[in-house]
């Protein structure tokens, strides 16, 4: 099966590279910016490609990788083309969009999926490394549907079904998982240097921190892995925390910290706080009732 890209971004680039190292034919690349197509097509050992109809014809599979807001007119245009289409399989990788975004494609016989990896894709050559430890979702209708699924397995991944109706949550759930992690070290080490870390000290003490806390909540879940001034019902510590960063920052950060205290509140009082009335208290705190 050759497989070929519209698109040729940081996602497309290290995917298709990926693909490469497990043994599927990268016929090639077709973008907007034909110098973009020409650097994926040199990193894969493929080709580049000026016309959408060009890539199509030369791929039984094609991968749309372009932001969320093209897809629908990268489908249009394609499903316009005098080209055959019946038979081809499209795929797009967007997290948040479903495959009804192909649906121009589909009404000329071809099959249409989505398919996210996930995963945060920050830098190329790092992302091709990161990708055979990436756990895929996948979604659509069709008689090629085990098709794309054998080809996720194929490359030694797992692979999830998840429903249409359900791809907005699901995008948000990788978001939370990935963007908003990083704008919370990113706040944490802001009060660091606040209390007077340098930069590199302040990720050097973040690094070890966090994913000792990532690594136990994997293996253990959260109820037996949070711990903390909430999870023993400090609640003066708690208190203080409020105070110090009210008195630093901006309502938004310190809006930040509170729902991310309710939420560890609610895991604690699961397992580990026992005590209804120190819960009250933190409750109350983190509220905005006590200061």
């Amino acid at each position: 099966m050759n497989i070929g890209f519209i698109g040729a971004g940081k996602v497309s680039k290290a995917f298709g590279i990926y693909l490469k190292g497990r043994g599927f034919e990268i016929s090639g690349y077709a973008s907007k910016r034909f110098k973009s197509a020409e650097q994926a097509a040199v990193m894969t050992g493929s080709s580049a490609f000026e016309k959408y109809e060009d890539i199509v014809q030369n791929a039984d599979m094609v991968f749309i990788t372009v932001p969320d807001d093209s897809i629908y007119g990268v489908t249009r245009n394609i499903s316009d083309l005098k080209c055959k289409l019946e038979g081809k399989i499209f795929v797009h990788m967007s997290g948040a969009l479903s495959s009804n975004e192909l649906e121009g494609l589909s009404e000329r016989g071809c099959g249409t999926y989505s398919l996210h990896p996930m995963l945060s894709f920050a830098d190329t050559e790092k992302s091709v490394h990161m990708l055979k430890n990436a756990v895929f979702t996948l979604e659509g209708n069709g008689v090629e549907y085990e098709k794309v699924r054998m080809l996720v397995e194929g490359m030694g991944n797992k692979v999830h079904t998840i429903e249409k109706s359900q791809k907005t949550l699901y995008h948000a759930a990788a978001c939370t998982a990935s963007n908003y992690v990083v704008a919370l070290v990113d706040f944490a080490a802001c009060m660091l240097k606040s209390a007077g870390i340098d930069e590199e000290g302040a990720f050097e003490m973040i690094g070890g921190l966090s994913q000792g806390a990532l690594s136990n909540v994997l293996q253990m879940g959260a109820d037996d892995s949070i711990t903390g001034p909430i999870s023993r019902g400090d609640v003066g510590t708690v208190k203080r925390h409020i105070d110090a960063i009210a008195d630093k920052y901006d309502s938004n950060l310190l809006s930040m910290y509170s729902a991310m205290g309710k939420r560890a509140l609610e895991i604690s009082k699961r397992k580990k706080l026992r005590d209804i009335e120190k819960a009250d208290q933190i409750e109350k705190i983190l509220n905005g009732e006590c200061r």
